[in-house]
């Protein structure tokens, strides 16, 4: 089943002061929580972005970075990504951290567990279009999916310790588990997030007073 959106929510309310609200540290939500979620979202994607937009605020915390981060992410292959990412907001109802929409279901994730509700299109007959006014002004019709639920545990493959997969690349000839390639596609999506922002990630140097003449 292709996945074609995927929705991220992570929310919380802390008024932070410590070092990572310094820009001049590489401080802010998006250096320091967001790559994990970025580098989840685009191997979902399944494809290099193609289209990224981002908003960052400082909302709740000191310094002179952001606490909270909206991002829309579109892959090459079509495949959109949604990913909020605040420690500003407390939110009274609880919301799924993820939410993958395929062609014939979606995943649910809330807690340790996923619920996922989906049909077998080979269960399901072609619906066509039916053109002209509605027969009694009554829109719809009386299609019924075979759905399906499944819950499972929100936990992917063991992919053993990092280190050891390091150590067993460098001695051992194994295959890369963390490519550089997927590296370099996080940290370009977490740039072109923060571009045209009001924080750019770094401490913007006042240009020197001239010198009298």
């Amino acid at each position: 089943m292709k996945i074609y959106h995927i929705r991220m929510n992570q929310f919380n309310f802390g008024r932070r002061n410590d070092w990572q609200t310094l820009a001049k540290n590489g401080g802010g939500v998006l250096n320091n929580t967001c790559p994990h979620y970025v580098d989840q979202i685009m191997q979902l994607l399944g494809a290099p972005a193609k289209l990224v937009m981002g908003d960052l605020r400082q909302i709740a915390s000191s310094g002179d970075v952001e606490d909270h981060v909206k991002a829309f992410i579109r892959a090459e292959n079509g495949a959109t990504a949604d990913m909020e990412v605040s420690s500003a907001q407390n939110v009274a109802a609880a919301m799924p951290k993820w939410i993958l929409a395929g062609e014939y279901g979606t995943l649910t994730m809330n807690g340790d567990k996923s619920t996922i509700r989906f049909f077998d299109p080979k269960k399901v007959a072609p619906l066509p279009v039916v053109e002209g006014p509605a027969a009694g002004r009554r829109y719809g019709n009386e299609d019924k999916l075979p759905w399906e639920e499944q819950v499972v545990p929100a936990q992917g493959p063991d992919k053993g310790s990092f280190y050891d997969n390091v150590f067993g690349v460098l001695r051992g000839g194994q295959k890369m588990v963390v490519t550089p390639e997927s590296v370099r596609e996080v940290i370009r999506v977490i740039g072109l997030i923060r571009k045209g922002t009001n924080f750019p990630g770094k401490v913007v140097k006042p240009k020197p007073a001239p010198t009298p003449a």
